[in-house]
């Protein structure tokens, strides 16, 4: 009980000094690079900074707004638990492609138990929101950051998903992401030994 407390205690303190001072340890961090000539290594860990941030921020920011305009949205078509719904669509929006049907499932099944017609005004509600969210708020807010191709997503959701799950699926983007910028910078060097 005492080493849990300790590190409830300790965690936030850590960073909250860490978001203090969060410029000073880059400028710290690029200045050591570039005193000690690594300049690719300061390239690559600039690269891999911008895209991981713009990422996240953009995740969180389209999270909050499909949480907002879903909740909004349930309470007026009178669908009980609108909050929690509302949540969990935001919350399984995370994962690309399968998210927004995982999500959508939910509250459209929960509406079923009530009537037939409340389950088919939730799904193209959410159909709508979905679209609209897809088609228009994350490109706009993403942007071209991440440039990945959407077939090696696809494969990355596959691969991650069968090895870690749901949570594979979650890190499947940026964790490509990373890899596709590991590897602009620093290839593999594969070589065929001939028999």
């Amino acid at each position: 009980v005492t080493n849990v407390g300790k590190y409830i205690i300790i965690t936030p303190i850590i960073i909250l000094y860490l978001l203090l001072d969060y410029e000073k340890i880059i400028n710290k961090v690029r200045n050591y690079l570039i005193n000690k000539g690594k300049i690719k290594f300061k390239n690559y860990l600039g690269e891999l900074h911008r895209t991981m941030s713009s990422y996240f921020r953009g995740v969180l920011l389209v999270m909050f707004i499909l949480f907002m305009v879903f909740s909004i949205t349930f309470s007026i078509i009178g669908l009980d638990n609108s909050i929690i719904f509302a949540l969990i669509i935001s919350f399984t929006n995370i994962i690309p492609y399968l998210g927004s049907w995982i999500g959508t499932s939910l509250p459209v099944l929960y509406a079923l138990l009530s009537s037939t017609k409340l389950a088919i005004i939730v799904l193209v509600c959410c159909i709508v929101i979905q679209i609209l969210e897809a088609d228009f708020l994350t490109p706009f807010i993403q942007g071209k950051k991440i440039k990945i191709h959407p077939l090696l997503i696809v494969f990355s959701l596959l691969i991650f998903g069968t090895l870690f799950g749901f949570f594979g699926m979650m890190i499947a983007v940026p964790a490509t992401a990373f890899i596709s910028i590991t590897l602009k910078y620093y290839p593999l060097k594969i070589s065929l030994i001939s028999n």
